[in-house]
């Protein structure tokens, strides 16, 4: 690294429009750089070389003392000689010669396990060769095995679409859409006759902002992950509603100026909360670019229906009497821990913040609960289901149940 800040998240290359951010249109996704391929895991360290220690004791046996067999003078007589050819003094042994070891004449003993050898004297007092000193074996520095990169949020949800593609198209993901569509248009048509302007926040591929583009509205998608708005122009693109969706690439709390004042009649916050650190904080920058007496929705798991989900879904009943009291749930699609509310919660929130006239619905209040998914794919099953889902979505006490909670609120003027 040259010590520069690395980019919070990647980004395609696109026109940069007049919010400072870049807006990606159908007519720019085939520039647009595919995800980023899977981040590899990291390594085990290599364990530290263990350095020797000079002051260990030498394990090798002492050198033994080899005397002359008697009878022998001709072997003493032949090292004599040997010892004036090579100029040793009276005493002394001349250096072996290379090759063989002597194994009667006792010229050197081999030490056990060691690469040099000792000069072993054939009379006592007799000097021996000075022994090679004990080199210690430099240590190698173990290897230094990086971090692994942990996938930002935009490369995360990125990485996940063919899942939610899938989740969507379920019979679950289709009555999701389809309730919180039906709620929002009851309040739409009481708020304006006209198109509106909407702003969805954390809108992903845009399974709600193209439903309201084609009905006329303008819908701009604010979302951190370019795959997301990819598949959302591209979306718009097959249902001929390419001027009537915009997508911005954006942080949600920290929006740029041109549209957090940019005064939308409808601002849509559906399945953010979840991820949030702070609930009323990332609520009081959903409602900023909302116009006064202008309309918001806000949509989240519901932390009420989560023992009964575990309890019916899972048959695991000590993990349903446990999440009576947790606020945390895990996502396999997206890999992550989430928060769960409740309606109560995100509605005294709401208050604080200055909206009126919050009305509660419940969403998949009965879908959940039927463990027999695949009669939900059956046509006939699936139109009797959702009709049943839009009579219990706004009665008591069955939407405090439901697997999500939808608060529709206006903004005081």
């Amino acid at each position: 690294m040259d010590g520069r800040r690395a980019p919070r998240h990647p980004r395609p290359s696109a026109a940069v429009i007049d919010y400072g951010v870049k807006r990606i249109t159908p007519a720019s996704r085939g520039s647009a750089e595919p995800p980023a391929g899977p981040v590899p895991g990291g390594q085990d360290q290599q364990a530290p070389v263990r350095v020797p220690e000079d002051d260990a004791p030498d394990s090798s046996p002492p050198p033994v003392p080899v005397r002359p067999s008697p009878g022998r003078g001709r072997h003493r007589a032949r090292e004599a000689r040997a010892g004036r050819a090579s100029g040793a003094g009276p005493g002394t042994v001349a250096p072996p010669r290379a090759g063989p070891e002597h194994t009667g004449g006792g010229y050197r003993h081999r030490m056990s396990g060691a690469a040099e050898a000792r000069e072993v004297p054939t009379a006592p007092g007799a000097p021996t060769a000075p022994k090679t000193p004990r080199v210690p074996e430099t240590p190698k520095p173990p290897k230094t095995t990086e971090a692994p990169e942990v996938p930002d949020p935009a490369q995360k949800f990125g990485r996940a679409m063919s899942v939610w593609k899938e989740w969507q198209e379920a019979p679950w993901g289709r009555l999701r859409y389809a309730i919180a569509e039906a709620n929002l248009v009851r309040h739409c048509e009481a708020l304006s006759d006209g198109p509106l302007r909407v702003l969805d926040l954390a809108g992903g591929d845009g399974g709600d902002a193209v439903r309201l583009a084609a009905r006329g509205h303008h819908v701009t998608i604010v979302d951190l992950a370019p795959a997301m708005l990819e598949a959302a122009a591209g979306r718009a693109r097959e249902a001929g509603l390419a001027d009537l969706v915009d997508c911005v690439e954006a942080d949600v709390d920290r929006l740029p100026a041109g549209l957090a004042g940019g005064g939308f009649d409808v601002v849509l916050c559906h399945n953010l909360l979840a991820y949030a650190d702070d609930a009323r904080h990332t609520l009081g920058a959903a409602l900023a670019p909302l116009r006064p007496d202008g309309l918001f929705s806000v949509m989240a798991l519901n932390r009420h229906s989560q023992p009964l989900t575990v309890a019916v879904r899972e048959t695991d009943l000590p993990a349903a009497v446990a999440a009576l009291d947790s606020d945390r749930a895990g996502t396999r699609m997206f890999g992550s821990t989430l928060t769960l509310h409740t309606a109560e919660e995100v509605t005294r929130h709401l208050t604080g913040l200055g909206c009126r006239d919050v009305r509660h619905y419940g969403v998949r209040s009965v879908c959940d609960y039927l463990v027999d998914d695949a009669r939900k794919y059956e046509p006939a099953f699936y139109a009797e289901l959702e009709s049943l889902e839009l009579a219990l979505t706004d009665r008591h006490p069955y939407m405090h149940t439901a697997r999500l909670f939808q608060l529709i609120a206006r903004k005081d003027g």
